[in-house]
């Protein structure tokens, strides 16, 4: 349902709504910071004819577009939404239902013919995202790696440590390993899932290098992290019933495009308490998140020193005023092979620059996007160099 009738109208309520929520804003703790955000905004309608309920509800209409647009100031920096506020109502605030979880008007009142409503709103940031990479809006889109984790993690009690890829299937996952993936899910990485498999793989458990990146190639993971986890029982005690233990990590990180070392990382950490499981899973536990924290940043650092070396390619593009052709222009060339990455350098009402990250010339890349098939448009490609392209969209 759209939310204003004209463009016009559209662009005075929502600065009025962005402006006044600004001042109000109040982020709360949300359940999942990855998914959902929750904002505090307040907002207004003009009572026209003693039409109350219609004030009201244009209000609230007006607090749903301030709530997302302050909810996805992480996202797309203010200066930016201003930059791209006609494309922001199209894709996002004409539509802006879409984009709320759900919201409580807290108080309202009637001042000066205004109707006002101070509103808690739920955003859904997760769909938020996803419309504004759809769009071409976020300015860097790269997919965060998938990471597979060979984790053989021994306990006090245990002679042997455990280990998913031997002989049997085991689905119990290692203390250290639940909270290395619960990291790296925080710092946008995908932990590839092992629930799919139905025969044990029967590998011993120095699984090497080679073994470890053979399955996770299976698997569709672009690393593997493989490592050792252990539990011992520290000689400090306090009142005799409260003992520490202390659990250390050690693992090393791999492509499986390349075969080539990312990272290598050890760390360890102590907990105390009465009961010895407990104890010693947290331990196990710390340890793996302090793990994951250094992990995440040496794997981000090799791929930015990767791509630093990766040339690119320039596109000026016309004809992006048909938003959804250029969207669907976008999603193509990445899918063309040594296209690592595309961002948005520039955005016109009819026109826009984006760079892409390409291991071939502009020559090439010409060539392969002369063989793709477009739905609804096709291109003119006016310009051609090593370094540059001009490209119209035309539709058909």
């Amino acid at each position: 349902m759209s939310v204003f009738h004209n463009r016009s109208k559209t662009l005075i309520i929502s600065l009025v709504c962005l402006c006044v929520g600004l001042l109000f804003a109040n982020s709360s703790a949300a359940k999942s910071k990855d998914t959902i955000k929750v904002v505090e905004v307040t907002a207004s309608g003009a009572i026209a004819g003693n039409k109350i309920d219609s004030a009201r509800q244009q209000a609230i209409s007006g607090g749903l577009v301030s709530a997302v647009a302050l909810a996805c100031v992480d996202l797309l920096p203010m200066d930016a939404q201003v930059e791209y506020f006609e494309m922001l109502n199209q894709v996002l605030y004409d539509q802006v239902v879409e984009f709320v979880q759900d919201y409580k008007v807290l108080t309202e009142f009637v001042a000066d013919s205004q109707y006002r409503v101070v509103m808690r709103v739920t955003v859904r940031l997760d769909k938020v995202e996803g419309q504004l990479s759809n769009s071409g809006m976020i300015l860097t889109q790269e997919a965060m790696p998938r990471i597979l984790i060979f984790m053989a993690e021994q306990k006090l009690e245990e002679d042997t440590p455990t280990y998913w890829w031997g002989e049997k299937l085991v689905f119990v996952v290692p203390s250290s390993e639940v909270a290395m993936a619960d990291v790296l899910r925080g710092k946008g990485f995908t932990i590839v899932p092992r629930g799919n498999l139905v025969e044990p793989l029967n590998h011993e458990l120095d699984l090497s290098i080679e073994e470890a990146i053979t399955i996770g190639r299976h698997l569709t993971a672009d690393i593997v992290v493989v490592g050792v986890s252990k539990e011992e029982k520290s000689s400090n005690t306090m009142g005799g019933t409260i003992k520490s233990y202390k659990g250390s990590v050690a693992v090393k990180a791999y492509r499986t495009d390349t075969g080539g070392a990312v990272a290598s990382v050890s760390r360890a950490a102590v907990a105390a308490g009465e009961q010895a499981a407990q104890t010693g899973q947290e331990a196990l536990s710390n340890a793996g998140a302090l793990t994951a924290e250094e992990l995440s940043k040496q794997i981000i650092a090799e791929r930015q020193m990767a791509a630093s070396t990766v040339p690119s390619v320039e596109i000026v593009i016309i004809g992006t005023g048909e938003l959804k052709n250029f969207v669907k222009f976008r999603k193509m060339l990445g899918t063309i092979s040594g296209v690592s990455g595309i961002n948005i350098k520039e955005i016109k009402p009819n026109e826009s620059t984006i760079t892409v990250d390409y291991n071939d010339t502009g020559d090439t890349l010409a060539e392969e996007l002369m063989l793709k098939t477009y739905d609804s448009f096709g291109i003119d490609i006016y310009e051609v160099s090593p370094e540059r392209l001009g490209i119209e969209l035309i539709p058909e």
